[in-house]
């Protein structure tokens, strides 16, 4: 396997273990013969369906590309939400295949490739939140920080799209789920505040999109805000001051329904040190434990910090280009 297509599944680590069912998978590879008995017996023997999922993925990096290939189509059918997350990133690193959809063209529908654009387009003010959401959108729709959220799930568009008038009311019409084409059909009617009010409310649950839109529509490019950091970059993340470091810690410790919280922060920090015996889906089921661990983004900071790679220029660079605009603004 390639590191590219390692690179991908790595990523996408924490929503991998949290949703794969391993057994499918398994079934189908080694059907074709990608994987040997004794790999399924030593997979199967582990307790947890977490740990499963995350041997599964360890022997699936040591195999072909087309085992890879076999187990991301066999996700994409089965899991669209996180297949289309996969495809996306592969399209970005010139791999894979790019995905027909239909599209309305004179009364019929035709099919046509979606490409996944690299550039990220200059973001707009926003003067008031009373403004049509539609107007402002269309700039900032394909910034990285909007493109890396989990896609909606059906039970969020069963709220969004009545509410919203989301594809005349039509969940169906949805070709993809993705958190920027979902938005890019809320019609010109909607303000700026009902979409960020009901992204917010507890039966959508998408405070991470509500609160990253705001960052794409009122807030200066990324490339700006990375020069807007006031420490060293290349200060050692232990020598941050009390206050900011507690601010953060704070800040990212609270659990989200989405699964962007400080655990996915926690897979992409952790990925490439050298771990004291223990996997990052463990250290992760180990600090997700509220009655011990009241905050774990403390504990994924003091993890970190053991590598001379924890700068607050590294963090500041994660915590923007992963979506977590607000948090960045204490390093500001």
């Amino acid at each position: 396997m390639t590191d590219t297509l390692k690179e991908v599944l790595r990523k996408h680590h924490v929503p991998l273990i949290n949703s794969l069912d391993t057994k499918r998978y398994l079934a189908v590879l080694l059907d074709k013969e990608f994987f040997t008995e004794d790999e399924e017996n030593d997979i199967l023997q582990q307790q947890s369906a977490s740990k499963k999922a995350e041997m599964f993925l360890e022997i699936l990096q040591t195999k072909s590309i087309d085992a890879c290939e076999c187990f991301m189509q066999e996700v994409t059918s089965k899991e669209p939400s996180l297949g289309q997350l996969l495809q996306k990133d592969l399209l970005v690193a010139g791999l894979g295949t790019p995905q027909k959809q239909p599209v309305q063209n004179d009364d019929r529908f035709v099919l046509q490739e979606t490409t996944v654009s690299s550039s990220m387009p200059s973001p707009v003010q926003v003067s008031s939140d009373t403004a049509s959401f539609s107007a402002h959108f269309e700039s900032a729709a394909y910034q990285r920080d909007l493109k890396a959220l989990p896609d909606f799930l059906d039970s969020q568009l069963d709220e969004m799209v009545p509410a919203l008038n989301i594809c005349g009311g039509d969940k169906t019409a949805l070709v993809d789920t993705s958190v920027p084409e979902v938005l890019r059909k809320i019609p010109p009617s909607c303000t700026v505040h009902q979409v960020v009010s009901l992204l917010e409310g507890s039966q959508v649950g998408r405070s991470d999109v509500a609160e990253n839109l705001r960052m794409s529509l009122s807030q200066p490019s990324l490339k700006k805000r990375k020069a807007a950091l006031k420490y060293d970059p290349d200060m050692h993340i232990d020598q941050l001051d009390w206050s900011t470091k507690n601010a953060l810690i704070q800040k990212l410790s609270v659990n989200q329904s989405s699964g962007h919280d400080w655990r996915q922060l926690a897979a992409i920090l952790l990925r490439d040190i050298q771990l004291k015996g223990m996997s990052i889906t463990n250290l992760i089921d180990t600090w997700d434990q509220p009655e011990k661990f009241k905050t774990p983004f403390r504990e994924v900071l003091n993890e970190w910090q053991c590598s001379s790679d924890a700068t607050v220029g590294k963090l500041y660079q994660v915590l923007l280009e992963n979506g977590f605009g607000k948090a960045a603004e204490h390093l500001e």
